[in-house]
């Protein structure tokens, strides 16, 4: 309901994207609905409520989420011994307003709960039961708009935040999760000519992670902070009706591992006839290390994927 079109790339992909070693998912999220609409949805384990509002040049949707896992798992058989069945609440908005000079204004934001107890057997501890409690909360907002900014300019901005928070306790043991993370994102187009199209812009990313681990004998604290600011520039070139090359580059540093790297990226694609295309991709690609092992450290360095790909 909420995206017009997904892209999965799985590699060779464009420089516009970063912190991905493999591939990105592209979601390009719809623009104003056709109609007003009302939709309920009962389940036997929840319900579903949402809406959509329109009004001359503008739309706003709102959706509310409630899942328990109780009948089912009272009747089904369960290999678990659970004190609380998981259920899980959310809610989410979106709004849509078209600006003068064909430009669009999206803002969205959701929240999510979800929580569950049970008893585990520990196969490390003759199989004794073990309780194992999660509540999990998270928050994400974004807003973005795109538009034209001359005959040959084109403009795509964005911010986002997410929060998200884990309260796991393990018998006596307890840790705490937090992630706060920000994105800002500026997207130009250039048109040059019918021929050459050129895209350039920058993200920064923030994050702040930390987790706090405590039992009988010890309390232990780790955090991390990085702002990570990158750059690219890119240039697609249609040398002909059948021949077509993206070249570009991105450059990236962090100042919690002051790491700087470079990124170049290379695609092209060659229509052999009506029904068949030969393409090849070359690219450096480069991702943070997993939160858990840069709470502990600086001393690392971003992971990297080199990629060399020929399709027919």
């Amino acid at each position: 309901f909420m995206f017009e079109g997904t892209i999965f790339s799985t590699g060779g992909y464009s420089a516009e994207y970063g912190q991905a070693l493999s591939s990105v998912l592209i979601l390009n999220t719809k623009g104003l609905p056709e109609d007003e609409e009302l939709n309920i949805s009962l389940l036997s384990v929840g319900l579903d409520l949402g809406g959509t509002k329109k009004w001359k040049n503008g739309a706003i949707t709102a959706t509310l989420n409630h899942t328990n896992l109780g009948p089912y798992m009272s009747i089904a058989p369960q290999n678990q011994n659970w004190e609380k069945y998981p259920f899980f609440n959310s809610g989410a908005v979106s709004i849509r307003q078209k600006t003068k000079k064909s430009g669009m204004f999206k803002f969205y934001s959701n929240f999510g709960n979800s929580k569950m107890e049970l008893n585990t057997e520990d196969i490390e501890n003759n199989n004794k039961l073990t309780s194992y409690r999660l509540n999990n909360t998270n928050y994400y907002t974004n807003a973005s708009w795109r538009g034209i900014l001359s005959e040959k300019w084109m403009l795509h901005t964005g911010l986002s935040y997410t929060n998200e928070k884990d309260i796991i306790d393990i018998e006596s043991a307890n840790l705490n999760q937090k992630t706060n993370g920000g994105h800002i994102k500026n997207v130009f187009t250039y048109f040059l000519n019918e021929k050459v199209k050129v895209k350039l812009g920058g993200d920064v990313f923030f994050t702040n992670y930390f987790q706090n681990f405590s039992d009988n004998s010890s309390n232990n604290f780790s955090e991390y902070k990085e702002t990570l600011y990158s750059g690219f520039v890119e240039a697609n070139i249609f040398i002909s009706s059948k021949f077509v090359v993206r070249l570009g580059g991105r450059m990236e540093y962090g100042d919690y591992l002051k790491d700087a790297t470079f990124s170049p990226r290379l695609s092209s694609a060659y229509k052999l006839s009506e029904n068949s295309q030969l393409s090849i991709a070359y690219g450096e690609f480069y991702q943070n290390p997993n939160e858990q092992y840069m709470i502990y450290s600086q001393d690392l360095n971003q992971e990297r994927a080199s990629q060399y790909i020929a399709s027919y």
